[in-house]
């Protein structure tokens, strides 16, 4: 096997891949977001981040803590973070696709995979928890690193987000790397979360006043909002009580006690997402294309939930654009090319 299951080569990886999520972003970012500069809908996606944004705690106006407020260039990372996350969430659950198909025993190469996958998961949250702690305690050195800056309301959220991954996958990959609930678990959080943030991304070039764009919403949310609830519900617990089960059969109490801990964070992230979706299909399925938006319904189709609109007038949306080309451009530009030039 390429990764040796001992604890401290899993952690070495696990740093290593942490260092490696961390260089991509960089580099990756400034890419994103000229990418992003260049599409139509681009305005409409950062009225949507804004909203969002302010939502969880971003203030509107300029403050000490964001000098700024929630302006253009914020949002834009904002939305660029949120695409190079569904990156490292689609890869991770791609390479772990094979193991969940045809079992830890078919092959070494698919062991590695798994392995590969849950260490890169793993590394992926360690660098993400820096940048948050960064970009919510020292926003002078997250604006030089071109990083979003973060509410400090949303700190603890995010931790105990990523709680499940620091507790449980170095054991697990140690000891129990093997059990079919374990792959299966791990599967359908990350794919779920991919489907999530794809089905989001998507739902954001839509306009929802035409009548075309809004059957393509609804049919994404009826989309996104099953997989939610049943990964997210009835998958989750189910395999966290197998998973937990086994545990005790082995006499295992550290793994009982360590699993019940990263189970119970997780375990409320998804139940704090759950009403959310389910409400986002009440609220959206009848509606038609004539009645007028409702600013607080398109905010709940998000998954984690936002209390602001999802949506702008179109004269608004023109400005954002103007703005964000203007004053966004030229950063991005002079972060790249410094990327380049180093």
């Amino acid at each position: 096997m390429l990764i040796e299951r001992d604890t401290y080569t899993l952690w070495a990886w696990a740093c290593a891949l942490a260092v490696f999520s961390g260089l991509f972003y960089i580099i990756v970012q400034p890419m994103v977001e000229r990418w992003g500069l260049r599409q139509k809908w681009m305005p409409r996606a950062i009225e949507i981040k804004r909203h969002e944004s302010i939502g969880v705690g971003v203030p509107k106006d300029p403050t000490p803590e964001f000098p700024k407020g929630c302006d253009d260039e914020l949002c834009l990372r904002y939305w660029a973070g949120g695409i190079l996350a569904l990156m490292f969430h689609a890869t991770c659950g791609s390479l772990m696709l094979p193991v969940v198909i045809y079992g830890w025993a078919a092959s070494e190469t698919y062991q590695d995979m798994f392995l590969l996958a849950s260490l890169l998961d793993l590394g992926w949250d360690l660098f993400s928890q820096i940048q948050v702690y960064v970009a919510t305690f020292h926003g002078d050195v997250s604006d030089r690193w071109g990083w979003a800056r973060c509410p400090r309301g949303l700190f603890p959220f995010i931790v105990m987000h990523h709680a499940l991954a620091y507790i449980i996958v170095v054991p697990m990959d140690n000891k129990y790397a093997h059990l079919p609930d374990y792959h299966q678990v791990c599967l359908s959080l990350l794919g779920a979360a991919a489907c999530a943030m794809a089905i989001n991304a998507v739902k954001m070039t839509l306009d929802v006043t035409k009548r075309g764009e809004l059957v393509i919403f609804k049919v994404l949310l009826v989309i996104e909002s099953s997989i939610m609830v049943y990964t997210r519900g009835f998958h989750w617990f189910r395999s966290c009580y197998r998973i937990l089960s086994e545990f005790h059969r082995n006499d295992d109490t550290a793994f009982v006690c360590v699993g019940c801990v990263a189970a119970t964070f997780m375990s409320l992230f998804n139940l704090m997402i759950m009403p959310h979706v389910i409400g986002a299909c009440v609220k959206w399925l009848p509606r038609k294309a004539s009645d007028p938006v409702d600013k607080e319904a398109l905010a709940r189709t998000s998954s984690i939930g936002r209390r602001d609109s999802l949506a702008h007038s179109a004269k608004a949306a023109a400005d954002a654009g103007r703005r964000m080309s203007t004053h966004v451009s030229r950063r991005v530009s002079a972060r790249f090319s410094s990327i380049k030039e180093e």
